[in-house]
């Protein structure tokens, strides 16, 4: 049953809450509650049948023609679905590792306050050496921002014991085809304010949403 109080959401759903910066933050929220109160479900589901298909590809024979498949279909429902797909599937295919192959991930999740963020559609991939790789597949227009990267990095890398153990957490932007890491150096402890202080703006927005 759903909790309005009480909101969970995926990351990447936060990440778009950080993209949209402070002008259109409240905004993005009050669109998301109202998808996430929505019976007849969330509008995320908009890139469900890409996530299926990337998944697919990592372990098919054929990983180009499984995408093309994908595309097809979203091209025979909206053909602007088709085309944010097949941009997708091409980032994909330039970002995804020679010989890797896709692992299990498992559910995982990370709260602040009554805020709970589900770590949804999620990548698990083993490169030929054998390093495994926790990846996040970005699959919308807006160009990836750093901090937006760095906060779905965090939340990755948090839960990462959890999903896939021993794995690194990446970054695709497929529309770019461009990969984020979190750097050694990088602030950890900054790094978790920031994205704790982002999700305390997000619960209050959402309580103030109509």
């Amino acid at each position: 049953m759903i909790d309005p109080n009480k909101p969970k959401i995926g990351g990447f759903q936060l990440t778009d809450f950080v993209q949209a910066g402070s002008r259109h933050a409240a905004k993005t929220v009050a669109d998301q509650k109202s998808l996430y109160l929505n019976q007849d479900g969330p509008a995320w589901f908009y890139y469900g049948p890409l996530y299926v298909g990337l998944r697919a590809a990592v372990n098919a024979t054929d990983p180009q023609a499984t995408l093309d498949r994908v595309v097809k279909q979203a091209e025979a429902v909206d053909l602007s679905k088709g085309l944010a797909y097949a941009e997708a599937t091409r980032g994909f295919m330039k970002l995804r590792p020679s010989k890797a192959t896709g692992v299990p991930v498992k559910p995982a999740s990370w709260s602040e306050g009554d805020l709970t963020v589900d770590m949804r559609n999620m990548l698990g991939l083993r490169q030929p050496k054998g390093e495994l790789l926790y990846v996040a597949a970005y699959a919308k227009k807006p160009t990836l921002t750093p901090d937006a990267a760095d906060t779905l990095l965090y939340l990755m890398e948090t839960v990462v014991d959890q999903a896939l153990p021993g794995a690194i957490p990446v970054v695709w932007d497929l529309q770019r085809g461009k990969q984020f890491k979190l750097a050694s150096n990088t602030n950890r402890a900054g790094l978790e304010g920031y994205v704790r202080g982002q999700a305390a703006a997000y619960l209050v927005a959402w309580k103030h949403a109509a």
